[in-house]
Parts: C-alpha cells; sequence; structure tokens
C-alpha cells in the first residue's frame, strides 16, 4: 500500500477508523515505531481533556489506547469486572499513562496484571477494589510496569 499523507484527505474522504497507520512516538528520547488504527490515532491526537473521560464498562477488559486517561466506570449486576494491565507489545502506553476504575456496580471489580506485565501496589492491599464506589488508578510507571493506588481491598 502506498503511503498516504493525512493532510490531503478531504471531508469527502474520512477515514473509517479501522485503517492501519505506522506511528513513531518520542518515549523517553527513544523513537518507538508501532502500528495502530486511525482510531487509536484520532483519540492520541485529541489529547486527553482535563477531568478524565467516564466510560462505561460492563465486561472485563484489557486496556488499551482507547482508555488512556479514562475514567472507567464498571457496572455489572452479577458478573465480577476484571481490568487487566497489558505489558507493551499489546499497548505501548506512555511512561504517565493513567486509567481510572471505579467499581459503580454491584459485582465486585478487580485489576490483573497481563501476561508479560506487572502490577505493583502496597503489600498491604489486594489487587480487587474495596466496595462499591471504591476508586483506583492505574499508572505506567516503567516499560510492562504499572502502579496501582487508591481504595483497595485488603490483602
Amino acid at each position: 500500500m502506498p503511503d498516504y499523507k493525512l493532510s490531503t484527505g478531504t471531508a469527502a474522504e474520512p477515514l473509517s477508523g479501522t485503517e492501519l497507520l505506522e506511528v513513531t512516538q518520542d518515549v523517553g528520547g527513544t523513537l518507538q515505531t508501532r502500528v495502530a488504527t486511525a482510531a487509536e490515532i484520532a483519540d492520541l491526537a485529541s489529547g486527553v481533556p482535563a477531568g478524565a473521560p467516564v466510560a462505561a464498562v460492563a465486561a472485563s477488559l484489557t486496556l488499551g489506547a482507547g482508555q488512556a486517561g479514562r475514567f472507567l466506570a464498571c457496572d455489572h449486576a452479577t458478573t465480577p469486572i476484571v481490568i487487566t494491565a497489558p505489558q507493551d507489545s499489546d499497548w505501548a502506553a506512555a511512561v504517565g499513562t493513567e486509567v481510572h476504575v471505579c467499581w459503580s456496580g454491584v459485582a465486585a471489580v478487580s485489576v490483573a496484571a497481563g501476561t508479560g506485565a506487572t502490577v505493583s501496589k502496597a503489600a498491604a492491599f489486594s489487587l480487587g477494589l474495596r466496595q462499591r464506589y471504591a476508586v483506583a488508578t492505574l499508572k505506567k510507571v516503567a516499560a510492562n510496569t504499572w502502579l496501582l493506588f487508591g481504595l483497595l481491598g485488603d490483602a
């Protein structure tokens, strides 16, 4: 496929969001190249406004670019929801990326580390949120490494 210059597109030719594009980002002084969908690029380009946008979550998921900077309102009546922090090969989130997780429904909400990823937290706490309406934050602190802090259950 030939190179496509986005600035040459017209309103009559919008990207559908499923196109795959090569993206190069400066991550701590190192240029990293990866493939992203047009929708992921649009999400990154729009920036994350102050006051993290709320995203409703009704089932377990592995974090991706669509959740960067979001407040995930996890709500299911019966099935517990697990939010998985991925390794860099699944989503190369920039160091400093945050995702806020809220237990807003009836079923419990917890966090897990995906294969190749680590989720660190204080030893006195579990990876589960303490109770309904509790909020915890996952912050990317290094390659493949996330820190979980907030209102967590006891270990």
